[in-house]
């Protein structure tokens, strides 16, 4: 009797789990705002970096992207300039559009940056964050 009340425990607890899991087939997060923001925020990318660098753009030889993004995220630990951090991880993805972990770092330092007064930059960092996490989401190789 005791052995079936501890079998029947383990089954409904087993059951209990397994509801709770998210299914395979699960639809993937979609936001029409949040990819407007990931939009505008990947073009301001490319238009800052044509504009600061304009070798970049022509194809001069630069840092690979994986030292861009390693760079990025020990500026963003060390918490000394999250713009600086910021910038070095828009080089990053510019670079490899694909890397989701330097856009998600990216989403870090933004949000890391204090906004100047007077600027709109109080209400463009949460977007400009919000879309690099989108970014990354998007780009990542498991959900």
């Amino acid at each position: 009797m005791r052995g079936q009340r501890v079998a029947s425990l383990l089954l409904l607890s087993l059951l209990s789990s397994v509801a709770i899991l998210p299914r395979a087939d699960a639809e993937p997060f979609a936001s029409a705002n949040v990819a407007k923001d990931a939009e505008r925020f990947e073009a301001q990318i490319k238009a800052q970096l044509s504009t600061l660098a304009p070798g970049m753009a022509k194809g001069q030889k630069q840092a690979p992207p994986t030292n861009l993004r390693q760079t990025g995220e020990k500026q963003l630990a060390e918490g000394k300039d999250p713009r600086a951090a910021a910038r070095t991880l828009m080089q990053a993805v510019s670079v490899n559009p694909a890397d989701a972990a330097a856009w998600l770092t990216l989403a870090r330092a933004v949000l890391a940056i204090s906004p100047d007064p007077g600027k709109s930059e109080r209400y463009d960092f949460p977007a400009y964050a919000s879309g690099a996490a989108f970014r990354a989401y998007e780009r990542a190789a498991t959900p």
